[in-house]
């Protein structure tokens, strides 16, 4: 019996081709996938380090907005004689509303508040000072232990549960000539609610959302973030599932 050596052989090469076609479909699969997922995780890194240059602009605007109150002569002639003039022109509800400011407080060099406002700007009515920010304010605190007519501080302070973190700026309160002897420290503060939170997605155009670093109820995915997340690594890039991919960062 003979057998066609021409059909063996071609069936044994393309049976190499369709072996040798399959290995590179893996292979470049594999590549593909790779490399993708290495662009997933940088595009989400940006997107991270995007959302922590829009807070620190946030910070930034606290900070020159607090300045701009706290070195001007008015400020500095009120911190002495809190005349009503002063209340009457510029701390009535709707500067506070057109600020974007819930608080503001003004401390004397006796560390006592010489006046002291906040503002719900959700309802626009006045609601008292938070007795917790208060019980930061001791003569030793750094927010209102201003050494030099060119100290500033920014930040935010977590209060107490329920209460929402706050966004805080401090400066010394000098001449507009930022000159002194400084007569006291001006504190401005917003509440970092759920709808400042919203407002910083559109900002961004990503989907956020922000919890205390000490809730022992936060979702898994973070309770996980929170374990890699440092101030040495501040952010953390990890994928939820085939379809979306997550960042976090530590503020």
């Amino acid at each position: 019996m003979q057998h066609d050596t021409t059909k063996e052989g071609t069936l044994t090469i393309g049976v190499t081709i369709v072996c040798i076609i399959m290995i590179l479909f893996v292979i470049s699969q594999v590549f593909i996938l790779s490399n993708f997922s290495e662009l997933e995780e940088q595009n989400t890194q940006q997107n991270v380090e995007h959302v922590m240059n829009a807070l620190s602009d946030e910070f930034s605007a606290m900070d020159t907005l607090t300045y701009d109150w706290a070195a001007w002569d008015d400020t500095y002639v009120f911190i002495e004689d809190r005349n009503e003039e002063y209340i009457e022109s510029n701390l009535v509800d709707d500067t506070f509303t057109d600020l974007g400011v819930n608080f503001v407080l003004f401390i004397n060099t006796s560390d006592q508040i010489a006046f002291g406002k906040t503002i719900d700007l959700e309802s626009e009515e006045e609601i008292p000072v938070p007795q917790s920010f208060l019980e930061l304010l001791s003569p030793n605190a750094p927010i209102i232990n201003q050494l030099d007519v060119d100290s500033s501080i920014t930040g935010i302070i977590l209060l107490p549960v329920p209460e929402d973190p706050v966004l805080i700026a401090s400066r010394p309160i000098i001449t507009s000539e930022d000159e002194g002897p400084i007569r006291g420290t001006l504190i401005m503060g917003r509440y970092l609610t759920p709808a400042e939170i919203e407002n910083l997605a559109g900002m961004t155009k990503l989907s956020l959302s922000a919890h205390r670093f000490d809730d022992s109820q936060m979702p898994s995915d973070l309770q996980v973030a929170e374990s890699y997340l440092s101030e040495e690594y501040p952010i953390f890039i990890q994928p939820l599932n085939e379809e979306s991919i997550a960042g976090y960062a530590l503020i």
